[in-house]
């Protein structure tokens, strides 16, 4: 469907206004540049189907842990471990391989199938009674879910074209996820009043549902590809070449490092060691989740370099994580956790611009999946020696230990982030002996493949 343009009549008298209407994402750039992301209908509907697949997905993992006390009663900690692991693993390996996906598929068509087999499997755990059935579907789902999101975040720069609203609709993106840390386990604790687990998967397979239902109903720009990443794994490669992108690849070591600390620390510290209730260990997850959205909300808004965002962000959490070494309350950890939260915010909001801008259109999936595949790497191994430290060592080994990992990828940040960061880098390249193949496109000139 193309643009079109009306003319209205001006009440009472001779005159008449032009109106031009675009569908969906078709909003000249210039009329971007102070809109809301919200004003393009494209974004809306796929910032509503992302995000209710996150919900969804928040309560659904709480119904996975329910579900592996009920398969595995005492070993249910170990399962729920390597249920995890497997997650972080499949991440890491199979995002590289969305764009070869997306040689073959349109990436709208790609979206709607991955919520579908996510829908399917997730239905299906109503009847998992044995640990490997739970193994079996965390691999599908997080599979699926490792190339849906690479696919969603390279697609979303084609519909907001404007760098403005892309931050803006990046800042959303995160404000998204931390209300899903936030609202997941308050939503899941209300329905379990009046529900069983098991309903929670049918309420998540429903979400999923309705995420392809949207996709498929919105009209999205077709992004032209190209055959040339020699390689699966050719994003990476291309990725870690790349100055800016190599230095954003160091700083999630810090930002998995500080997620990693909150994520698989905060229950035992706050309930063993503090001697706290779960009501309260909420309440400390939650104000890292407040600080998340702050975080997130505020990046729109600054005048820094992305740079200067990063090291920032991550002495920010640096300092926050030493603070929880003075064996602090739980009311002092909620600042603490708070802080860090923040600084989570700031840290991962630009990413995505920085990637985009690093990149060809034709090559953002193969980018965005090296991001992924790069940024869950170090999630995975924060996450295990996040693990390993709480139940091995002592809590100041452990809040000095964790706090030292977003201090060093600082310091990284400020050494290896060019500065001043030139978009377009002059740079030469050596005499090859070659021969192109051509072709004749649709307005009869003549590119080589």
């Amino acid at each position: 469907m193309g643009v079109r343009t009306y003319k209205r009549q001006i009440s009472g008298g001779s005159r008449y206004t032009s109106i031009t209407l675009y569908p969906n994402f078709e909003i000249p750039m210039e009329r971007q540049t102070k809109l809301s992301p919200f004003a393009i209908p494209a974004y809306r509907r796929l910032f509503t189907a992302h995000t209710t697949a996150l919900l969804g997905s928040g309560i659904s993992t709480i119904a996975i842990a329910l579900l592996a006390i009920e398969v595995a009663s005492d070993n249910a900690t170990q399962v729920l471990g390597i249920a995890f692991a497997i997650k972080m693993i499949c991440y890491v390996l199979i995002a590289p391989f969305t764009s070869r996906l997306n040689t073959f598929f349109v990436p709208k068509t790609l979206l709607v199938v991955l919520d579908v087999i996510r829908a399917l499997v997730l239905i299906s755990m109503v009847w998992i009674s044995t640990q490997w059935q739970i193994y079996l579907a965390i691999a599908v789902i997080s599979a699926a879910s490792a190339l849906f999101t690479p696919t969603y975040q390279a697609l979303l720069p084609s519909v907001v074209e404007n760098e403005k609203a892309y931050i803006k609709a990046l800042s959303w993106a995160q404000v998204a996820s931390a209300i899903e840390q936030i609202g997941s386990p308050l939503a899941a604790a209300a329905l379990l009043i009046v529900l069983s687990f098991s309903d929670l998967f049918f309420l998540n397979t429903a979400t999923f549902l309705l995420s392809a239902m949207l996709i498929s109903t919105t009209a999205l720009p077709l992004v032209k590809k190209t055959n040339s990443t020699s390689s699966t794994w050719w994003g990476i490669s291309a990725y870690l070449k790349t100055p800016r992108l190599r230095a954003i690849s160091i700083a999630y070591i810090g930002i998995a490092g500080a997620s990693a600390m909150v994520i698989v620390n905060t229950a035992v510290y706050v309930q063993q060691t503090l001697g706290e209730s779960e009501s309260v260990m909420s309440i400390v997850l939650a104000a890292s989740g407040l600080g998340a959205v702050a975080g997130a909300l505020l990046v729109p808004t600054l005048k820094l370099m992305p740079r200067n965002i990063f090291v920032f962000g991550n002495f920010t959490m640096a300092l926050a994580i030493f603070g929880g070494s003075a064996e602090l309350n739980w009311l002092g950890l909620s600042f603490s956790w708070l802080i860090v939260g923040f600084g989570l915010g700031l840290t991962q909001t630009p990413v995505g611009a920085v990637v985009r801008q690093s990149c060809h259109p034709r090559h953002r999936d193969a980018f965005f999946a090296a991001n992924f595949t790069l940024s869950h790497a170090a999630w995975l191994f924060t996450y295990l020696l996040a693990g390993f430290l709480g139940a091995q060592s002592n809590w100041q080994n452990t809040f000095l230990i964790m706090g030292s990992l977003p201090l060093l990828a600082g310091m990284a940040c400020l050494f290896l982030y060019p500065h001043p960061d030139e978009i377009i880098l002059e740079h030469q390249h050596g005499e090859v002996t070659h021969r192109h193949e051509f072709f004749i496109d649709e307005s009869h000139t003549h590119w080589p493949k």
